[in-house]
């Protein structure tokens, strides 16, 4: 799952440790959102996805780079 996923991640050596991680997830009550960045993601998505709302996510953790 994500939350594993996301814990192995970050127990690795850098720079690997550091990738960008945003949960996609259903469940977009305050305690899931809250699990998944305690977990050590950075940021959250929820389904159904909006084409837009993933552009702006995803610009916001690339540095350097805007949405098209």
């Amino acid at each position: 799952d994500g939350i594993t996923a996301t814990g192995e991640i970050r127990r690795m050596a850098a720079p690997l440790c550091d990738v960008r991680i945003l949960a996609l997830t259903a469940n977009a009550v305050q305690a899931e959102i809250e699990r998944c960045l305690a977990a050590g993601m950075n940021d959250y998505i929820t389904k159904p996805i909006e084409g837009a709302v993933l552009i702006r996510k995803v610009a916001e953790w690339v540095p350097g780079k805007a949405p098209h």
